[in-house]
């Protein structure tokens, strides 16, 4: 059995301290001599002493307890090198920051991934942590299993880790010859971390050696992330932890199909294993299409993002996204290109699917001719230049179209001398009833047409509305419901329009529905096949229909005759569910990724310009 220490890291934080060492005290041992250090940085603050004492008054019945105080500030970076100079008298030790939680059974398994993985050379490290969300792009993590219970990254572990002497030592001699300017090889997003960072260090030499730290399944700690010096929020990084003893089943480096690069994408070899179609080309996986140009050094690459000439393409339905390429799951979202043939987009810190040109060029534009609208405009009493103008706007779309005007028994002599003098076509229907509602759910159950939606007179469509629902419904042929922005967004800057607040949770949609806010839904646009009411009194559930995807256009679509403010979005939330929608507005990752899954929120479908393609956007 090794002889593993366990190395504590403190600074000025005397609760989460105490916190972790009871957590070490609650932990099963088998060993009978077990080193415990407990090291502290100095701080001038007033919890200082505390700390101290808390370090002091920790009993530790399993070894010896040896408290190592700094006497000046040295900073995180040089603090961890100080403690993981520790091995020098040990086979082996657990690093364990203060602001961490361990599982009963982590000795137990640093003791066994220990003796499995000493001669292996490609590991440099052993976690005890797992993550859930990927450093790269914020995006759920969760890799794809082999036989064992284990994955590799290149990506070393900084919540609760083990290096044995061999390990710790072959980094402290790579890293003595470098400097913060010298790490060219870092990840974009590591680029970022300061010079306190020994972790940039870490993965620059992880890189640069082609090395990995394994990672369990699941996770030996949990990371509260209180703040300090590498932490300023809550929550992120918060991953479920294992709490039996079940036995775990270890794997080589050589033998794993589960194996990840610095980005948290699948590198090759292991992706040629899952399937064996791809193993004759040379490429890079960039699944998340987060990986610059300069950091694609092969011919191909394997990616969301849109390019021409597909060798071979995959749908991205199932996640994690590798699971469609291991299975061959036939699509049209992810794709092996030629590496010069992928287009450079606008996408920021979140995953684009991008359909690929080829497909639109080759099948879409006779599928987007095919896909006809109608348009119902409700008339409660005519206004002829509004009515018009309206109609003005149906008749410039290039997708075939049908325009319904219902109208009352009062209006429908107007209206039907108005039809007849009128260049551009349209049925004309009387309706028994003089209520609004019942006028528009009468004209949207006299449509044959694939796309329907409602407008009242005088507001108009954009000139290629149209043409954009049609390539939307087509690109996405499982999306039945969209709605657009309002055309006075269109002197905004598109891509910096923030969408957040345009797109209807379902507790809104409950919400509007009980409120009988059906006028709400002018200018959306339904599959005609989502209409399953039969009976007059439900217009409210027409127009609302339930387990039905809603998708948002993020592109003007309607002008509205008189434009008023139709968002009571903020309102319509609860107290506690506007906080998260304050920092998802904000681009807070964590807080995004709460406020989408608390609402159920639906991706938003954006408009490469440039490129004339949709991709999604999850935030």
């Amino acid at each position: 059995m090794k002889d593993i220490a366990i190395v504590v890291v403190a600074f000025n934080r005397p609760l989460a301290l105490k916190r972790l060492l009871h957590s070490i005290s609650q932990a099963t041992y088998t060993a009978t001599a077990i080193p415990l250090y407990i090291c502290i940085d100095a701080s001038h603050d007033d919890n200082s002493t505390e700390v101290l004492q808390i370090a002091e008054a920790f009993s530790w019945t399993h070894g010896t307890k040896n408290i190592r105080k700094q006497p000046t500030h040295i900073g995180l970076k040089d603090h961890i090198l100080k403690c993981g100079d520790l091995v020098s008298t040990h086979d082996a030790i657990i690093v364990l920051e203060d602001d961490l939680y361990v599982s009963p059974h982590f000795y137990a398994y640093a003791q066994k991934a220990a003796n499995y993985y000493t001669d292996e050379d490609k590991v440099a490290g052993i976690s005890l942590f797992t993550y859930e969300y990927d450093e790269s792009a914020f995006y759920p993590f969760e890799p794809l299993n082999d036989e064992s219970d284990v994955h590799f990254i290149q990506v070393p572990s900084s919540w609760g880790q083990l290096w044995t002497q061999d390990q710790w030592f072959a980094f402290k001699s790579w890293m003595e010859s470098k400097s913060d300017t010298t790490l060219s090889n870092l990840p974009t997003y590591a680029q970022a971390w300061g010079a306190h960072s020994w972790k940039k260090y870490a993965m620059s030499y992880l890189i640069d050696t082609d090395r990995y730290f394994v990672f369990p399944n699941t996770s030996y700690t949990v990371n509260f992330e209180e703040k300090g010096t590498n932490s300023s929020q809550t929550g992120l990084f918060i991953s479920k932890m294992e709490l039996t003893e079940a036995p775990k089943m270890l794997q080589s480096f050589t033998a794993s199909r589960s194996v990840y690069d610095a980005y948290f994408e699948m590198i090759p070899h292991c992706m040629n294993l899952w399937n064996p179609q791809l193993k004759q080309h040379d490429y890079t996986v960039d699944l998340k299409g987060q990986k610059p140009q300069e950091h694609i050094l092969t011919p191909f690459v394997l990616t969301s993002r849109k390019g021409e000439r597909p060798i071979v393409s995959f749908a991205a339905t199932l996640h994690p996204l590798e699971q469609n390429i291991a299975l061959s799951l036939e699509g049209y979202i992810l794709g092996l290109y030629p590496k010069d043939t992928i287009v450079q987009t606008t996408s920021s810190n979140m995953l684009l699917h991008y359909l690929p040109l080829q497909l639109l060029k080759e099948t879409q534009q006779y599928a987007l001719q095919t896909v006809t609208f109608d348009v119902v405009i409700p008339v409660l009493q005519l206004d002829q230049l509004a009515l018009q103008k309206s109609i003005q706007s149906i008749a410039t779309q290039t997708n075939p179209f049908e325009i319904i005007v219902m109208c009352t028994k009062v209006s429908f002599g107007d209206v039907s001398a108005f039809a007849k003098a009128s260049k551009t076509p349209f049925k004309v229907i009387c309706s028994e009833s003089n209520e609004l509602s019942k006028l528009v759910f009468e004209g949207l159950s006299q449509g044959t047409s694939m796309i329907q939606t409602w407008i009242h007179q005088g507001n108009t469509f954009t000139k290629d509305t149209f043409y954009r629902i049609a390539q939307a419904c087509t690109t996405f042929p499982t999306t039945s419901w969209w709605s657009g922005l309002d055309a006075s967004y269109e002197n905004t800057e598109y891509l910096n329009i923030n969408t957040a607040s345009l797109r209807w949770s379902s507790t809104q949609i409950n919400q509007l529905r009980k409120e009988k806010q059906w006028e709400r839904t002018q200018g959306h646009f339904y599959r005609s096949n989502v209409f399953q009411v039969s009976s007059l009194h439900e217009t409210n559930a027409l127009l609302f229909p339930e387990d039905v995807p809603l998708t948002v256009i993020a592109l003007p679509l309607v002008v509205k005759h008189n434009i008023q403010s139709s968002s009571n979005h903020k309102a319509s939330l609860g107290f506690f569910n506007r906080i998260p929608l304050y920092f998802f507005t904000k681009n807070v990752p964590f807080f995004r990724t709460i406020y989408r899954e608390m609402n159920h929120l639906p991706p938003i479908i954006r408009l490469d310009l440039t490129h004339d393609t949709f991709y999604f956007e999850n935030y």
